[in-house]
């Protein structure tokens, strides 16, 4: 729900299906305003309307990854001027890409506030919806409940018919409480995620739906979204690589122990104090011979972090890459799938204009007409889980950073 989007779609189904004079119908509406405000007829009961926007520039706000890559932002800056000083090249230009590296963390990390907060706030008018339906159902149970009543109390129906009945109602009812209860989880989450108490509010229902367009083909659209990826992964694989030739040039990758016959330089005496040969010096063997193997060790260890390094890029855009082609099928298979779900609501929308038209003319009974209410809102209800998902899919599409920027924060810090 962006107000960048163009095709908006909108359901527009309340009270006046059953009480007022207009049918549902099906239109398109744009949300303009990125602020907490009142739209007219959204909220019966006079609530503010907390809209998106207003929840996601809440959520970057009271983010604590964003404040903890703040903090990070700032030390790598501060570092530079460390690494001028001690004249620390190799340092300096690791910290060049660790300040890079951070600032686009930052960004990747705003897209996935905004991921979270959409859909936590998708997921609360669903869950609203749900309720709403559920609420009809159990009027619909309680009217058939009441009704079986009488013909039971006149003989009608037997006592297994009304337990049944009964049960059946407070299976709904039971369900209802549960679906209210997620309902509460979810504003609670967005509270904590925002800092706004959103019982206070009401939310934007309106359903918004752009289909996915692609600037160039597919190969190359993947590509781009890989290299931003993984852009500072590969520089600091590169300057592990450099460090490694470096160490090359220094003949650090050959093992070549001191020569022994270098270090016979202790003076050895006669017991009148003449010189007359060297002892072996163990103390200054020992230390050539440890820093020989240390260095050795330490080339060693730079050379499979290097080639674990660059092979961990080459895994992480091959996984990527795949990952993004499946999105990109099961997004066109989804879109198809909405288009159909789109046209049921269309043709049950005139099916119910007719159904109301029976109820008005008396060829139908309220029970039969709140049925048919009540399924045309699981059509509404089913279009916007698609949606939602279909904002997931296309979000891990186009910024597929933004789905794992929080693991990929925690996992730094951990390190």
């Amino acid at each position: 729900m962006k107000k960048n989007i163009n095709k908006l779609i909108a359901i527009g189904i309340g009270l006046s299906v059953i009480v007022g004079n207009v049918s549902p119908v099906l239109a398109t509406e744009t949300i303009r305003d990125s602020n907490i405000n009142i739209i007219s007829g959204a909220a019966q009961n006079s609530l503010k309307i907390l809209t998106l926007d207003k929840a996601i520039e809440a959520g970057l706000n009271n983010d604590d990854q964003m404040k903890i890559l703040s903090s990070k932002s700032n030390y790598y800056n501060d570092l530079q001027d460390y690494y001028d000083e001690a004249d620390n090249e190799n340092g300096e230009d690791q910290n060049d890409v660790n300040i890079n590296s951070t600032k686009q963390s930052k960004e990747f990390r705003k897209d996935g506030v905004e991921y979270e907060i959409t859909n936590l706030y998708n997921s609360i008018v669903l869950a609203e919806k749900q309720v709403e339906y559920q609420r009809e159902i159990v009027n619909n149970e309680g009217t058939k409940t009441n009704n079986m009543k009488l013909k039971y109390n006149k003989g009608l129906i037997d006592s297994v018919s009304m337990s049944k009945q009964e049960a059946s109602l407070k299976t709904e009812k039971d369900t209802l409480q549960a679906k209210i209860n997620s309902l509460n989880d979810l504003k609670e989450k967005l509270k904590l995620a925002t800092g706004i108490n959103v019982n206070n509010y009401t939310f934007d229902d309106r359903l918004n739906y752009e289909k996915l367009k692609l600037d160039g083909d597919l190969e190359s659209y993947i590509d781009d979204k890989i290299s931003i990826i993984t852009k500072y992964d590969r520089e600091l694989a590169d300057l592990l690589e450099d460090a490694v030739d470096d160490m090359k040039d220094d003949d650090l990758d050959d093992l070549e122990m001191p020569d022994k016959d270098k270090f016979y330089n202790i003076p050895k005496t006669d017991s009148e104090g003449n010189v007359i040969g060297n002892d072996f010096n163990t103390t200054e063997y020992n230390t050539a011979r440890d820093n020989v193997l240390s260095a050795y060790k330490g080339y060693l260890d730079a050379k499979k972090g290097s080639e674990s390094a660059s092979a961990g890029v080459n895994i992480k855009e091959k996984t990527y890459k795949n990952m993004l082609l499946s999105n990109y099928s099961n997004i066109l298979a989804m879109e198809d799938g909405i288009d159909q779900l789109i046209t049921n609501i269309e043709i049950a929308n005139k099916s119910l204009a007719n159904t109301k038209l029976q109820y008005q003319l008396g060829l139908m009974t309220i029970n039969d007409y709140n049925t048919a209410v009540t399924g045309y809102r699981q059509l509404d209800i089913s279009l916007r889980q698609t949606l939602n998902q279909y904002y997931q899919l296309k979000t891990t599409f186009e910024k597929p950073w933004s789905v794992s920027s929080s693991d990929s924060e925690q996992q730094k810090d951990n390190q």
